[in-house]
């Protein structure tokens, strides 16, 4: 009868089975989702949802994990007990990459994801260059990334709703030369024209080197201009670029997000 003790201890741990890690919800916002390192296990299903539909999931290592896109989500199924793989998801906004690490910690974990989206700013009204007659305003020098000085303006008068048709149009293009990434642009005015500052260009990573500084463009003219961003980060990695423009007397940001090539 003491022979058959250990058998069947044995037999009960191989039978019994595998406790699985605690399933987690994850809440992220706009500003935090832009890099993640999401953690699985073999057999985990994770679910991503996004404020905007999703376009596009790109995985650089196979049979680490399974994808599948629906609508606004990205399903991640767990295939491996260790590895890691970068990740990149597309959606209408933008794109984000990011790390899926596998472990073994995370055996069957239900994993579910929820991007919130970006905060609605309050729309700002700065003059850039010289107030219009008779507004009352203050001035202020703040300091760009570039470590230039912008003198703007802000007008205490209310402003007016910009129309659709008066929006511009900007697209954005990098390259890269050796450490320097290369941003080329487009702007088209719309039917009031528009005013920028290339110092006031902003990326989330590196130093913009602007060429040229205000530019006022008349309706639906077209601009074509290059800066320079050093240290702009690892190839592959997401890079967002803003653009403070003012139409009349009101100013709104533009902003893309980007892949660094």
């Amino acid at each position: 009868m003491k022979k058959l003790i250990p058998t069947f201890a044995l037999l009960t741990a191989l039978l019994l089975p595998t406790a699985s890690a605690a399933d987690m919800n994850i809440t992220l916002d706009d500003a935090q989702a832009e890099s993640y390192t999401l953690e699985l296990g073999p057999g985990a299903l994770a679910t991503l949802t996004w404020p905007d539909p999703v376009k596009d999931v790109t995985v650089t290592r196979s049979g680490i994990i399974e994808t599948k896109i629906i609508d606004n989500r990205v399903i991640i199924a767990g295939l491996s007990s260790n590895g890691n793989t970068p990740i990149q998801i597309t959606t209408e906004s933008g794109v984000r990459t990011w790390r899926v690490r596998m472990s073994s910690q995370q055996n069957g974990s239900i994993v579910n994801v929820r991007v919130l989206p970006p905060k609605a700013e309050a729309p700002t009204t700065v003059v850039i260059g010289d107030p219009a007659p008779g507004a009352a305003a203050v001035t202020s020098a703040p300091t760009s990334t570039t470590g230039v000085q912008l003198s703007l303006t802000t007008s205490t008068k209310p402003t007016e709703p910009v129309r659709t048709e008066d929006l511009p149009e900007i697209k954005f293009n990098l390259t890269r030369d050796g450490n320097v990434v290369v941003l080329s642009y487009t702007l088209k005015a719309g039917g009031s024209g528009v005013l920028v500052d290339e110092r006031q260009l902003i990326a989330s990573a590196g130093q913009v080197r602007p060429t040229l500084s205000v530019l006022r463009l008349q309706p639906h003219e077209v601009r074509y201009g290059t800066l320079s961003i050093q240290n702009a980060g690892q190839s592959g990695s997401a890079l967002k670029v803003s653009w403070p423009y003012q139409i009349g007397m009101t100013a709104q940001v533009m902003s893309q997000q980007l892949v660094t090539p």
